[in-house]
């Protein structure tokens, strides 16, 4: 029962004999009408192709846009931030919605019939937060971050650093429900300035289009061979783990390396596209005769790909890391600058923008800590009411944590809004420039690109939340998503996709099909 005032009378109904039959009648035709108004209102829904999406994006005019730039690229961390200046960007509606009491903040609070118990449970509320930080028994924690970025497909984005070295790429879904006329199909890419003909410097660093990034992947193995990747970068030896310290974020010469990189049907350890130079890392099972011949052969075919192959054991890179890095320099500065595939931009459905152009993006972590001796400590007591109270104002201060570096974004470290002068309500209304979406939300229903997310912020190392399985983040007192500052970009749902989209999303992440439909299973029409 969602009314617990109706318990009495439905378990009264239940337990007579003459009412319990047409009482259970009455709620199995109750059903079955909501289940035919639930099946006809899916019927009389209508979408449109991926490719027509696509093309029925949000119309900006790229021309002659100049992306605003941020502060500083990379990441920036925040450690045990001032709950009291936090405490000023609390939104008090959702407070009320976790206890179910109906009503607007502050209006709730004069509320004639709520408004005694609204205020009582606010002020219990207040003295809460006062104790949590005079007493200091919570923390927060928060990483952003911001990169050169570039739209190269109509769902698609690169994330560079500043010396144009790739850093991942991100993929979002794009609406299908059948618009009326003037009306876009939303993506979230939509809101980054697509890069129609990237110029080619010779120190290009590795960066790659998305069409060449999976030409040398063999398609038949590619999503069984993405799911060993996926586990490879998750559990790296020790040596790989070593390297990969040095070769991420362009530590040698600028020159941008991928990790576990899939060509053909074999899984590279470490590769610098823009040399063509692999980096194979050998533990002693390379010793055996059988496994010497299958890497001889792998060598040959990569080698016959353009692709020069050089290989370390475990013990060299471990022991001797110096001698390693400087054998890696040297032959990077004999290889010549591979020639990178020329694809044709004027056919592109991503449309417009200016050769060379380049957008920023920006991440997001925050997370509230301490919480737990505290929850143990009113469990122990059985005060359950003070113990919601805690769980209830942690969520709150997270999710306030989010506005306030957000404010800061857009006034300081992004500075695309630095006269901005809202106050608490105008922040909660959200009638600031610019959105920060969150992975598993609406615009950006794949919670899998939190992984992402995760990953570039180094959010687990450096704000201690850390994902589970199902990708929840833990603390639960925890809040992460994109940074996007075009004046245009707005907040909208997905809804529901069709299998044209899901396939070639699929293709996108790399990922198999039956994995896929998991993940976005709430989606699927």
């Amino acid at each position: 029962m969602l009314d617990a005032s109706r318990s009495v009378t439905v378990a009264g109904n239940l337990l007579n004999k003459e009412l319990k039959k047409p009482f259970l009648e009455g709620l199995t035709d109750e059903y079955k009408k909501l289940r035919e108004d639930f099946a006809s209102k899916r019927a009389t829904k209508q979408y449109i192709s991926l490719t027509d999406a696509q093309k029925n994006g949000v119309k900006i005019d790229w021309t002659n846009f100049t992306a605003p730039k941020p502060q500083f690229t990379g990441t920036k961390v925040f450690d045990n931030y001032d709950l009291a200046e936090i405490r000023n960007y609390i939104d008090w509606g959702p407070f009320f919605i976790a206890w179910e009491m109906k009503g607007k903040y502050p209006d709730i609070l004069k509320d004639e019939f709520a408004g005694k118990e609204a205020t009582k449970l606010f002020n219990d509320a207040n003295a809460l937060l006062d104790k949590i930080i005079n007493e200091k028994w919570l923390t927060a924690r928060g990483v952003i971050g911001f990169w050169h970025t570039d739209r190269i497909a109509p769902d698609t984005i690169i994330l560079k650093n500043e010396h144009g070295g790739e850093i991942t790429t991100l993929e979002f879904l794009r609406q299908q429900s059948k618009k009326a006329a003037g009306q876009p199909n939303f993506s979230l890419a939509d809101f980054i300035c697509p890069n129609k003909a990237p110029s080619i410097s010779p120190n290009w660093g590795g960066q790659v289009s998305h069409e060449e990034f999976y030409a040398e992947a063999n398609p038949s193995l590619y999503p069984i061979l993405k799911e060993f990747v996926s586990r490879m970068r998750k559990e790296p030896t020790e040596a790989e783990n070593v390297l990969w310290q040095y070769l991420r974020s362009n530590g040698i010469e600028n020159y941008s390396f991928r990790r576990q990189h899939i060509i053909g049907a074999y899984i590279a350890d470490f590769v610098c596209l823009a040399k063509k130079l692999i980096i194979e890392v050998d533990g002693l099972i390379h010793q055996l005769p059988e496994n010497i011949e299958s890497d001889q052969q792998r060598t040959e075919w990569l080698e016959s790909k353009g692709y020069k192959v050089i290989r370390f054991s475990n013990s060299q890179i471990i022991v001797d890391t110096d001698n390693v890095l400087k054998e890696i320099k040297e032959v990077l500065d004999a290889l010549p600058f591979a020639e990178r595939k020329n694809y044709d931009s004027t056919s592109s459905p991503v449309g417009g923008g200016q050769e060379g152009a380049s957008d920023y993006m920006g991440a997001f972590a925050v997370s509230i800590h301490g919480i737990e001796p505290y929850i143990q400590k009113f469990q122990a007591a059985y005060d359950d009411y003070n113990k919601i109270m805690l769980q209830a104002m942690a969520d709150r201060l997270a999710e306030a944590f989010a506005e306030v570096l957000h404010q800061k974004v857009r006034k300081e470290y992004w500075g695309y809004v630095k006269d901005e002068a809202l106050d608490t309500a105008e922040l909660v209304k959200e009638t600031y420039q610019g959105i920060r979406p969150a992975p598993g939300y609406p615009a950006c229903p794949d919670h899998t690109e939190k992984i992402k997310l995760f990953e570039i912020l180094n959010a687990t190392e450096v704000a201690g939340i850390t994902l589970t399985e199902s990708l929840a983040m833990y603390p639960g007192a925890a809040v992460c998503g994109w940074y996007f500052s075009h004046p245009q970009s707005t907040y909208f749902g997905i809804g529901k996709i069709t299998d044209d989209q899901l396939h070639d999303y699929t293709k996108r992440k790399g990922m198999s099909l039956d994995e896929m439909k998991r993940w976005l299973s709430p989606i699927l029409e």
